[in-house]
């Protein structure tokens, strides 16, 4: 399995470890990595209907929220997330986090 931890358990053994100092740092590593593997998947009526979220979109989500974060605001600037599903709460959460 692939994962943040395999990857810097090889790194580390190597002597190299990878330079992510940020959020958004990890999120592109794994959206280049794994880009279109699923990372989520929301159940609409909590059994058949499946919503996925894939490493890249939730890159490209998380990102489209911190860019709109800073437009109307400041880093540091309070913010409530409110979203009607699941789903949508990682990258709105995220985003703020990388908004600052």
């Amino acid at each position: 399995m692939h994962n943040i931890a395999a990857r810097t358990l090889d790194h580390s053994a190597s002597g190299e470890w990878p330079d992510l100092a940020t959020l958004p740092d990890i999120l592109r590593m794994r959206a280049e990595d794994l880009g279109e593997q699923i990372l989520y998947t929301y159940l609409l009526d909590g059994e058949t209907q499946a919503v996925n979220l894939t490493y890249r979109e939730l890159e490209c989500r998380t990102l489209a929220v911190a860019s709109m974060l800073q437009s109307l605001g400041r880093p540091g600037d309070r913010v409530i997330l409110l979203c009607p599903r699941a789903l949508s709460l990682t990258p709105l959460f995220l985003g703020r986090y990388v908004w600052g």
